[in-house]
């Protein structure tokens, strides 16, 4: 923890200690937390977390590069000394619930969903897609699953065709674990117009009717709103990424 409160280290505890339960991990997970100042727009919106994701490459596995958290369990080793996870709560947030019953007033904002959130982009839920146009594909096997449409037997997406489809609201989730716990459809994926940093392709798109759970890898919170777990398709995901 650095300079993060002894109230909302108590809170990333909780977030951590779920996220415990919820995984098979062998290897121990290290994150980091920080407690800074993140950007708000004066009477709108503000970013609640920011999560940084170190990425492996593991040639043996397909040549992509996967977080370090999830590398490590995959190779049963430890690729490196800094911790696996690396995420900030906004410290100039003025209305998080800190209490850790789920009772969330109406005008606030649950901050272990937030914690839990961040932990899940740590995971691996998240595309390494940072500017638009789209600036290449990469080898962040996150973005493998990624097809464009919802029509069965897709496939996973090109440079070309991922150019012409970051800000197409046409994206959906191609792994199999993710398609069964979602009732045999493909979940979609955030891919607003115009792009929106940090958060398209990083998520899933809650508003589309083709998700049928309480996504906790959503764009957004909402006051008052409580989400203590990770949903049957949030662990689709990781599991069809290898947790």
């Amino acid at each position: 923890y650095v300079d993060v409160p002894a109230n909302i280290q108590a809170v990333v505890d909780f977030a951590t200690s779920i996220w415990h339960t919820a995984l098979n991990a062998t290897i121990p997970i290290t994150i980091k937390v920080k407690w800074e100042s993140l950007d708000c727009t004066p009477g709108g919106s503000c970013v609640l977390g920011s999560t940084s994701t170190n990425l492996e490459g593991l040639g043996g596995l397909g040549g992509y590069d996967y977080p370090t958290s999830l590398a490590n369990q995959l190779n049963d080793t430890d690729y490196s000394w800094n911790p696996d996870i690396v995420f900030t709560l906004n410290s100039e947030f003025p209305d998080f619930y800190v209490g850790l019953d789920g009772n969330c007033p109406s005008d606030e904002l649950d901050l272990v969903s937030v914690a839990l959130h961040e932990i899940g982009h740590g995971l691996g839920f998240a595309s390494s897609v940072y500017s638009s146009p789209w600036n290449g594909f990469g080898d962040n096997y996150y973005n493998s699953f990624i097809q464009i449409g919802d029509a069965n037997g897709g496939t996973a997406m090109d440079d070309v065709e991922w150019s012409t489809s970051v800000e197409s609201n046409n994206l959906f989730w191609n792994g199999a674990h993710a398609i069964a716990a979602n009732g045999g459809d493909m979940p979609a994926i955030f891919a607003p117009n115009p792009y929106q940093p940090g958060s398209s392709i990083s998520h899933m798109d809650d508003s589309s009717p083709s998700i049928s759970s309480n996504i906790l890898m959503r764009p957004s919170l909402s006051d008052g709103q409580v989400i203590h777990s990770p949903s049957v398709v949030d662990m689709g995901v990781l599991e069809d990424l290898g947790w």
